[in-house]
């Protein structure tokens, strides 16, 4: 009998010892406050990027502004392009034309004749040689200043592409008033004068 007896002593202990060491532990982590678990919500709005406006601008003309929704613009953008491309074809054919009839007419050899070396129909004397130079140079400068013009408009195609990107999110009140009331102010003598207040709500 000394051997049960002595195994439920050992039972007891262990079981005391359960609840003074174990238990105490579990019921302070029990106790313990568990940390607040902070959740960040990220902005998922999508970006409008003036960075891709100007670049898709400036990769094809017109394309930043259709990410914009400016579509309007984009036949505006093409017209000017085409009329500037009219241009330079028309003004660099007639410098071609004038700088070959006034290198034949100053070659000096007299069987070669450029096609403004005859008498015109009308009788009107025929062109000068320094009337060939000056439409020679007139037609140039005409094409050089249209490529001038095309850079321009490819340029201002960016530009425009990318102040309209910074600018699409940005909200405008439709409440634009001018409101006008009487005011009374203190003037610098501390005397009271009337006059108007002006304000202005964008």
């Amino acid at each position: 009998m000394g051997t049960p007896h002595r195994y439920g002593i050992i039972v007891s202990a262990c079981f005391i010892l359960h609840l003074l060491v174990v238990q105490p532990g579990n019921a302070q982590e029990a106790g313990r406050s568990e940390p607040v678990n902070t959740v960040v919500l990220k902005d998922t709005t999508k970006k409008h990027s003036p960075k891709l406006a100007g670049g898709l601008s400036a990769a094809l003309p017109g394309l930043g502004q259709v990410y914009n929704k400016k579509y309007w613009k984009v036949p505006l953008i093409y017209a000017g392009a085409g009329a500037l491309l009219y241009a330079i074809n028309y003004n660099s054919s007639r410098y071609a034309t004038y700088r070959n009839a006034y290198s034949l007419r100053i070659d000096g050899d007299t069987n070669t004749i450029d096609q403004f070396d005859i008498q015109l129909a009308n009788d009107e004397p025929k062109y000068t040689e320094e009337s060939l130079l000056n439409l020679k140079d007139y037609y140039r400068r005409n094409r050089d200043v249209s490529y001038i013009f095309m850079g321009v408009l490819y340029m201002l195609n960016i530009v425009d592409a990318a102040v309209d990107a910074h600018f699409y999110s940005y909200e405008i009140s439709d409440d634009l008033s001018l409101k006008i009331r009487p005011a009374i102010m203190m003037g610098a003598s501390r005397t009271q004068t009337t006059g108007i207040v002006l304000t202005l709500s964008l």
